[in-house]
């Protein structure tokens, strides 16, 4: 299966980048605002935390649900939130 024909939830593009930083950085973040982001991240071979995102959602009610059926680790609504969870 080429690249181009992989798409998420599929985790390939992250292990690639994780394989790379393996011994440089301690935790990993994949940060979306669509499920797939958090299923990829949870299907990652990297233990990929999930972070979901609602600030451009038109309806974050509705987005939150989503989230966290599809295994957000966190949800945030605004980057000051989302810098407490990752600095």
């Amino acid at each position: 299966m080429c690249i181009r024909d992989r798409s998420k939830p599929d985790p390939f593009m992250l292990d690639a980048i994780a394989e790379g930083y393996r011994n440089a950085v301690k935790e990993l973040f994949y940060i979306g605002d669509m499920p797939d982001d958090m299923l990829a991240a949870a299907r990652s071979r990297f233990n990929f935390k999930s972070i979901g995102i609602l600030i451009s959602a038109a309806d974050k009610s509705s987005l939150k649900k989503n989230l966290q059926r599809a295994g957000a680790d966190y949800i945030v609504e605004d980057f000051e939130s989302l810098k407490k969870i990752v600095l």
